[in-house]
């Protein structure tokens, strides 16, 4: 009799902890929703006029003037990583507008799984194959085309061969690490709505 009293009252403790765990309301979710949005539009609005900008401006000393063949390979490769970050950019939002259309016929837009899976694009937008094409081409690129110096840049006020590689080399480690601490952001904002059902064991997050 006293264990199934404690059984009773474990089931209660559990029931209780289950109903309160999960906490986010309906309304809290899309606020979150919204500001992931609005963050998300500005980023892309500048990184569409950053990128472009910087690809036509390689690709008119790759195409219209004399460059020794390093540098040449140089200018190609900021091309294809300004081109790589561009299109992943892209392919994101593209993904995100059919996630969203998947949820809002399903009636899951409210929901904390979509809020989650949300949050999953863009940390793995971050980390991983995802930074590392788009980065590595681009920083490649920068090494060799700091190695040459522009023919049309030569003259006194270009700076030595080391000092070029010193900067490119501070600004990939630190283009790095901004990506990998971002990306650690997003992970404990998953791991905190994860913690939220371990408690209870439940099976899903709707």
């Amino acid at each position: 009799m006293t264990i199934d009293n404690r059984s009773d009252v474990l089931r209660e403790l559990w029931q209780r902890e289950s109903a309160s765990s999960f906490s986010m309301e309906p309304d809290e979710i899309q606020r979150k929703l919204a500001r992931i949005h609005a963050e998300l539009r500005d980023v892309t609005l500048i990184m569409y006029v950053l990128c472009t900008g910087i690809a036509i401006w390689f690709a008119y000393f790759l195409v219209f003037t004399t460059q020794p063949i390093v540098t040449r390979a140089g200018l190609f490769l900021i091309v294809l990583g300004m081109a790589l970050w561009v299109g992943q950019i892209w392919l994101y939002n593209r993904d995100g507008r059919k996630a969203l259309l998947n949820s809002v016929s399903a009636g899951k837009t409210n929901c904390v799984k979509f809020y989650r899976a949300e949050l999953v694009r863009q940390r793995d937008f971050y980390r991983g194959g995802w930074l590392w094409s788009r980065t590595v081409a681009f920083f490649a690129g920068l090494f060799l085309g700091g190695w040459e110096p522009l023919h049309h840049w030569r003259g006194n006020g270009n700076a030595p061969r080391a000092v070029n590689l010193l900067i490119v080399s501070i600004v990939a480690i630190l283009t790095v690490w901004g990506s990998y601490r971002k990306s650690r952001k997003l992970q404990q904002r998953i791991d905190a709505i994860d913690a939220m059902k371990h408690p209870s064991g439940a099976g899903g997050l709707d």
